[in-house]
């Protein structure tokens, strides 16, 4: 009979439906009763001889899945109908592996589908659950082709899996991107030192030479020295978690180069920027409270945002290093992730913005006195501005013990000097906008403020000396000409302005000592003289 289908051309039509039938009849209700054991017998074996009824399809139940109890049942039905027919040849090829050809697809599509995947649990972090499944699915496949319906061509469970559907592809992104939002929801507790010092390393050197092709030059000159080293990252402190956050993007990335499957390919390269995208949607509004009240927390997300930077741009000389530049994974892969760059480094912009508008705040609230430096001859006024000008010191000598901790210096450096810039601003608008200032006032105005500055200087003290002067040099210079004015004579402020050329003239307005001179000094010929000089 099996002759005559075949020279009719009709049997890979009849082995189709016959698969087809088994699949439905007999398949199917195994893996809906989730455990193997199927409420009605559909197979009685006597004496070597096996009767096969089909049934209508039994209701799903709602219990836990065993993979182990559902192959259990499998083979126990593979195994009878192998026996039923494993005498039979087909144009000299087994009955069984002519059948087993119609059914692996459906049975392989159903068992990785309803059974595997259904039975792993979505929070399967180390991904034990799913190993522990595909195992006993690949021992089902081993179990097959002793049976006769498979054999060696016939795909494993795992190559199927990837090559029909995405089921687990998508599981495995999805626990991805799961580990990545616990990590950028941890708080800022463990910290890390990441980065270099000024020295240059020996893997520096080599890079600089594999990127350009040549030796890295010395420097030749003092100057050099305040550049950053190609491509370093400056030493400081970012959060554990980030750090565990990259090593998941790359190791993301680096499975989607090493797969020759090109939609789990994509899908990785695709959930690597995913991971990307979530950091930077979901980081500043779950951190906001603390980056916004706390000074260390800001800093803290600033560098993790530089330090996802700083990794993203050497992807080069990273996991791209050992991939061909001419292949379309060097090309498509190397851009795909550049686009957070810029994001990424505006949004710790604007968290260390918020910061430092922060702490202005607070500095603008403990000065917020009508009466700073007036009358201060009086004890108890004076012990009023200079409990203004102390609760300012500290604020900014914490802000500066806990940035200084954690910031690279260059970064540390100019985060303290638009704070103290603003300190010393503030005062020099409360000594500009008075319109009478006695002398004595003067005096003792002029030493708090130069003992304030020098209690400032230690703040900036990078390598045994004060860089005040150099990142704070317009607001400090301001300030020192002021208590230059505060301390001089109209004859000092007159040789110190010299005609608009003198160091007066450079840090304040033609207004500003205008408005200081007649504030210090008297209505006299010298004052109206020297008044009329400035301009």
């Amino acid at each position: 009979m099996l002759t005559a289908l075949n020279l009719l051309g009709e049997l890979d039509g009849r082995l189709k439906k016959w698969a087809a039938y088994i699949v439905k009849n007999f398949v199917q209700p195994i893996v809906d009763s989730a455990d193997g054991i199927d409420p009605y017998e559909r197979y009685v074996v006597t004496n070597r001889t096996a009767e096969f009824t089909a049934s209508s399809k039994i209701r799903p139940t709602i219990k836990a899945i065993s993979v182990e109890g559902v192959v259990s049942a499998l083979l126990r039905l593979f195994s009878n109908i192998a026996t039923a027919i494993d005498c039979i040849q087909v144009n000299g090829r087994p009955l069984p592996l002519c059948l087993g050809h119609f059914i692996q697809d459906d049975l392989m599509a159903m068992f990785l589908k309803q059974c595997v995947a259904a039975s792993i649990p979505v929070p399967d972090p180390d991904g034990s659950k799913l190993n522990d499944a595909m195992i006993v699915a690949e021992k089902f496949r081993d179990d097959m082709i002793a049976l006769g319906f498979f054999n060696d061509a016939t795909p494993t469970f795992k190559t199927f899996s990837e090559q029909h559907f995405t089921v687990f592809i998508d599981r495995r992104c999805l626990e991805v991107i799961r580990r990545a939002k616990e990590l950028i929801c941890m708080p800022y507790l463990e910290l890390v030192e990441v980065g270099s010092g000024e020295e240059v390393s020996e893997e520096t050197i080599l890079q600089y030479k594999e990127a350009f092709g040549k030796v890295l030059p010395k420097s030749s000159t003092s100057c050099d020295s305040v550049y950053p080293v190609l491509l370093q990252l400056p030493r400081c402190k970012v959060s554990k978690s980030t750090v565990d956050l990259m090593e998941l993007v790359f190791a993301t990335f680096e499975d989607a180069l090493n797969t020759d499957n090109e939609k789990l390919s994509g899908r990785l390269a695709l959930t690597a920027r995913n991971v990307l995208q979530l950091f930077e949607l979901t980081a500043p509004r779950h951190h906001g409270t603390a980056i916004s009240s706390m000074p260390q927390m800001a800093a803290i997300f600033y560098n993790n945002c530089y330090y996802i930077c700083h990794r993203l741009m050497m992807m080069p000389f990273g996991i791209l290093k050992n991939v061909e530049k001419s292949s379309p994974k060097f090309a498509s892969f190397r851009p795909i992730l550049s686009d957070s760059i810029w994001k990424l480094r505006e949004i710790a912009a604007d968290m260390m913005e918020q910061m430092m508008r922060q702490c202005r705040r607070d500095i603008s609230v403990l000065m917020n006195k009508d009466d700073l430096f007036i009358k201060i001859d009086d004890l108890e006024r004076c012990d009023e501005t200079k409990d203004v000008l102390n609760a300012c010191l500290m604020h900014v000598q914490n802000v500066s013990h806990l940035l200084k901790e954690v910031l690279a210096e260059m970064v540390y450096s100019q985060t303290m000097a638009n704070i103290v810039s603003f300190l010393l601003d503030s005062i020099c608008d409360i000594i500009l906008k008075r319109e009478d200032i006695r002398s004595v006032d003067a005096d003792i105005s002029a030493k708090m403020i130069d003992t304030l500055l020098d209690q400032l200087a230690p703040v900036f003290m990078v390598n045994g000396r004060s860089s005040i002067h150099e990142v704070c040099s317009t607001s400090y210079f301001r300030t020192k000409e002021i208590i230059f004015c505060l301390k001089g004579s109209l004859q000092s402020i007159d040789d110190r302005w010299c005609s608009a050329k003198g160091p007066l003239a450079q840090w304040l307005q033609a207004s500003e000592v205008r408005s200081l001179i007649k504030a210090l000094f008297m209505n006299t010929e010298q004052r109206r003289q020297l008044l009329d000089s400035i301009f």
